[in-house]
């Protein structure tokens, strides 16, 4: 993939940049946009503007917020089953 990406750059939009970061901004969600470009650059070979990389990090960042919330609705309602089973 990283052939045909450098090749044909117009294909590496901000959802396949997300993609990419998405295991660096879970680690490090107050990563820097340059930091990102320079990864997205390392593994490419391309270097994408800042505004991609900022769009692809917004678009990570959500991603991982809403595998967050959905993670922790899922305890609450299991935590609040759990008293109700125990209070009857």
């Amino acid at each position: 993939m990283q052939t045909s990406i450098g090749q044909d750059h117009r294909r590496l939009d901000s959802k396949v940049i997300a993609q990419h970061i998405f295991t660096m901004v879970k680690a490090n969600p107050t990563i820097s946009i340059r930091v990102l470009q320079g990864g997205v650059e390392n593994h490419f070979g391309y270097k994408a503007s800042y505004r991609k990389i900022w769009l692809a990090n917004r678009e990570s960042s959500l991603e991982y917020m809403a595998i967050a919330r959905s993670h922790t609705t899922s305890f609450l309602i299991n935590v609040l089953v759990s008293l109700v089973q125990k209070a009857n």
